[in-house]
């Protein structure tokens, strides 16, 4: 199995056609992601997940080392879930259970 969140792994990882002939041979794959990108049309599963927009969040930068405040300006689509929503069912679902912590706590705590 494999599980891609948020990334086109198949068409912006180096060595495009080796990346999407390894992601074909996996028998299950999950994508978490908002588009229906090369690595969507290729997975069994697609869970539409919430823009940045959409949601509140904590933002890092790969430029500085500085993080930022997100509050959401426009409600995401009636089937659309945050990232942590869907990794918090997912941990649920395992055994044993694996419980994520609080957004309230996250967000203060960043």
């Amino acid at each position: 199995m494999i599980w891609v969140n948020g990334i086109n792994v198949v068409n912006q990882a180096p060595h495009a056609a080796e990346t999407a002939h390894a992601f074909d041979s996996v028998e299950f794959k999950v994508v978490v992601d908002a588009f229906m990108n090369d690595t969507a049309q290729r997975a069994d599963l697609i869970l539409p997940c919430a823009l940045m927009l959409e949601q509140e969040d904590i933002v890092g930068s790969f430029l500085h080392e500085y993080v930022q405040y997100a509050s959401p300006v426009i409600a995401p689509p009636p089937e659309v879930r945050t990232d942590l929503w869907i990794v918090s069912e997912l941990g649920k679902r395992l055994d044993p259970p694996v419980t994520m912590p609080d957004p309230e706590q996250c967000l203060r705590a960043a």
